[in-house]
């Protein structure tokens, strides 16, 4: 089985599990982003993340070795038909020239004195230059690029992950792990406690990469980045669009438990309007 898929289902029977614990009232379902944080469920939650964002580095290294290996085999197959020209475009004048030199023989074989040798002309060799190609200057991959963003992030220096998550936007803005990059510029921003910045990230993340993994996450984190300003009208509104627009999301379930603590004094049908609050 897969890493990718190892990870996946580890990750869904974890979060089914605080899901679990939510309903039943336990109070660290909260993490990571209660004010009581629990260091232990912090590290595990990190300890996911990092294990999920390598196996997405280690699969996109496969592909990329994968394509520079066809490259590799499309350049063999050009060297190989350059040979086969050139040995084409010499084998007629090899030819000729043991057929000159066959003529020179027969004639100075029939003629009974021996004559001054004439030297017979012969046709210069056909030289086929193959231009070489500059050799590439080696650079880092996309996804070496993204794993060191990701390194300075986990390093806690927040400002240099900012700075490298972009130059990756910058140079792969269409590449797989866009969303990511752009994801983890809103953590930086977040733990840095600057709310409006990591706002404005995560809603990147929605706006320009909603069917990818990482949106419900930015959803949830805009809610909880709303909630640290104390705009307690405009967390409700982000918190119930993960609910809404990302049913299936494992993330449903830290979000539902949320709004409940937000609304005390409400329904279940004010709190989730489009469903139960089971």
């Amino acid at each position: 089985m897969p890493l990718l898929k190892i990870v996946k289902k580890m990750t869904r029977a974890f979060m089914a599990t605080a899901l679990v614990l939510s309903l039943t009232g336990c109070s660290w379902i909260n993490w990571p982003w209660s004010e009581k944080i629990d260091p232990q469920m912090e590290a595990a939650h990190r300890k996911l993340d990092t294990i999920s964002t390598n196996t997405d580095i280690i699969n996109q290294q496969v592909t990329s070795a994968n394509k520079r290996l066809s490259v590799l085999e499309q350049r063999l197959l050009n060297m190989e038909g350059q040979l086969g020209s050139m040995e084409m475009l010499l084998e007629p004048t090899m030819i000729k020239s043991m057929e000159n030199t066959l003529s020179r023989d027969a004639t100075a074989g029939a003629e009974s004195a021996p004559l001054e040798p004439t030297p017979y002309p012969m046709d210069p060799p056909i030289i086929v230059q193959v231009a070489s190609k500059p050799a590439l200057s080696p650079s880092k991959s996309p996804e070496d690029q993204y794993a060191a963003a990701y390194r300075l992030y986990q390093n806690r220096d927040r400002e240099k992950a900012i700075s490298a998550f972009e130059s990756f936007l910058r140079d792969y803005p269409g590449h797989d792990l866009a969303d990511n990059a752009q994801y983890w510029i809103g953590e930086a921003y977040y733990d840095g406690k600057m709310y409006p910045e990591a706002i404005q990230a995560f809603k990147s993340v929605v706006k320009n990469y909603p069917e990818k993994d990482k949106a419900p996450a930015a959803l949830l984190k805009i809610g909880y980045s709303y909630l640290a300003v104390e705009n307690l009208e405009q967390a409700s509104q982000y918190l119930r669009q993960v609910v809404t627009d990302y049913p299936f999301s494992d993330l449903v379930g830290i979000a539902r438990a949320k709004l409940a603590d937000l609304q005390p004094a409400k329904g279940a049908s004010d709190a989730f309007p489009n469903g139960s609050g089971s």
